[in-house]
This record gives structure tokens, sequence and C-alpha cells, in this order.
């Protein structure tokens, strides 16, 4: 059995992948805004704070909900960094 932390995984590709997870018998945790549970604590990857892991973690999943659908041309600069540092900062803190 692993130990792997989810960092979404409330709905979506990220919550089907915890579930296939658990099926296969390995322990799960979740870290997000807007979930539950006994593996569960509250997350925001856009404003990152310290998590309470185990002493051993065998793998993490970084998959914030997060994209903005619009063609690159209509997509502000504010809107850019806000995407940028969800998902590319976002995942640096996370993993740091």
């Amino acid at each position: 059995m692993k130990t792997i932390l989810i960092i979404g995984g409330s709905h979506g590709i990220s919550h089907s992948l915890a579930m296939q997870l658990q099926q296969n018998g390995h322990q799960v945790l979740t870290a997000n805004r807007s979930g539950s549970g006994e593996n569960h604590q509250a997350f925001d990857a856009a404003n990152p704070t310290a998590l309470e892991l185990p002493e051993q973690l065998d793998g993490l999943v970084y998959a914030p909900g997060s994209i903005t659908l619009k063609p690159a041309h209509r997509i502000s600069a504010a809107e850019m960094l806000e995407e940028f540092k969800l998902n590319a900062l976002g995942a640096a803190t996370t993993v740091q």
C-alpha cells in the first residue's frame, strides 16, 4: 500500500484518480478547498499553507481545477498571472 497526496481530488479527473487509487488499496489523502472526509485537509493552492503529512509519502498529484478558456489574445495580463500563480508557482510551493 502506498500513501498518495492529491492536491485537488474533489472533482473531475483528480477525483476519479483518487477513487481508482483507493480501489487499488492505496491510502489517498486529499487537500482542496471544497472536500471533506477522514483523509482530507482544507487547502487553497492559490494561497498555500502548510499541510500535515504522514511520515512517508509515496506520491503527490498536483491537480487544482483551473483553466481560462479564452483565445490567447483575449486573456488579460492579470488573468495570465493568476493562472501562472496557481498552476506553476502553486505546484512549486506545494512541493517545497
